[in-house]
């Protein structure tokens, strides 16, 4: 979530667009349809928007996030599956979630839930079964 809060800050800061998309194994954007490819990490960089979503040369890049641990994996919902983008205004291009799954149990997933005024929060378990809701309120599912 501190990468989200990066990006959403630096668009506001810079008065410039900020993306975070998942990452390639030669850290770039990858820019395949998969949800599932963010268990390998992402990266944040300044966008100038000529292909939004991509990084391109001369885009300055504030993080690169490299996960190398297996136990645990990342997954988007179908709108982040590529990336998300902050505006200059803080607000996200899209809204939507992604979940945090472990080996342990699925009452250890969480989702952490983007609005469409860009603010990224926890899930919450609303219906107090011990296992938290993705943002249409469906218990989080870590198949």
């Amino acid at each position: 979530m501190k990468d989200l809060n990066l990006a959403r800050s630096e668009a506001v800061k810079r008065g410039q667009h900020v993306t975070v998309c998942k990452i390639s194994n030669t850290e770039s954007c990858d820019t395949s349809a998969n949800a599932e490819g963010w268990s390998d990490g992402w990266l944040v960089f300044v966008d100038n928007a000529a292909t939004p979503g991509v990084w391109e040369a001369g885009e300055e890049v504030l993080r690169v996030y490299r996960d190398t641990d297996t136990t645990y994996s990342w997954k988007a919902d179908n709108n982040l599956e590529k990336f998300v983008t902050y505006t200059p205004r803080g607000s996200s291009n899209i809204n939507g979630w992604f979940t945090y799954c472990d080996g342990r149990s699925i009452q250890q997933a969480r989702a952490i839930l983007i609005n469409s005024v860009g603010r990224p929060a926890l899930s919450a378990d609303s219906d107090n079964n011990k296992i938290y809701e993705d943002g249409t309120g469906n218990d989080l599912d870590c198949s």
